[in-house]
């Protein structure tokens, strides 16, 4: 079966001013699959991202998609920021799932949310309020957040921050699920050790230009 190519860029360029971030990047997201990108802090990774998202113009080349590819995405500060809310685990999924899917009846709305708090062991903690979380239960949270608004495309930007080294190791697991479940994800990490271990296609950030790496 040939790939589907969701997003495509080619010798895409951007700075901030006179600041040049990178240039000349050129790579292919492919239905189904994970992307790790890497590289030193302000090399432009999330910059990249944000691309993707159309949240920023590319100012050399250019960015093409499908058409209606849905992208969701989680920022590295966004599992703090939802903290604060008053609401629960349940109410938070169900907000985006409305949000996210017009003219359905409320009644399949909470039936979709409680197979999906299932299916991701959330059930246990879908009245908890989300300032009751652990970190790690809170982030597993904030995944199937994004998870809620049925996307074709996941953006990850360092999800695993701040997260024990059992909890990381959970949240890799539940990134893997994802992809089983047919999910594309592009996502940031600083160890590329844990990169390799689930990406197919890893891109090194170095000296304003994207390299292509071998994933081990």
């Amino acid at each position: 079966m040939p790939s589907i190519k969701l997003i495509s860029l080619d010798q895409v360029g951007f700075a901030y001013g006179d600041f040049q971030i990178f240039a000349d990047v050129s790579l292919d997201i492919v239905k189904g699959n994970i992307i790790g990108l890497y590289g030193e802090n302000g090399c432009g990774k999330s910059t990249l991202l944000k691309l993707i998202l159309g949240e920023l113009k590319p100012q050399q080349g250019k960015i093409t998609s499908q058409e209606k590819v849905k992208i969701s995405f989680l920022g590295q500060n966004d599992r703090d920021m939802i903290n604060g809310t008053p609401l629960n685990v349940e109410e938070l999924v169900l907000m985006y799932h409305i949000n996210s899917i017009k003219h359905m009846a409320k009644s399949r709305h909470n039936r979709h949310v409680g197979h999906l708090l299932e299916d991701f062991q959330l059930s246990h903690i879908a009245k908890s309020k989300l300032n009751q979380l652990s970190g790690g239960q809170l982030q597993r949270v904030m995944i199937v957040k994004t998870l809620s608004t049925h996307p074709d495309l996941i953006l990850l930007d360092e999800p695993l921050n701040q997260l024990d080294e059992k909890t990381q190791e959970e949240m890799m697991e539940l990134i893997l699920q994802l992809k089983k479940l047919g999910k594309t994800i592009v996502i940031i990490l600083h160890n590329k050790k844990q990169l390799e271990a689930i990406a197919d296609e890893i891109y090194i950030f170095k000296d304003k230009k994207i390299f292509l790496s071998e994933v081990l």
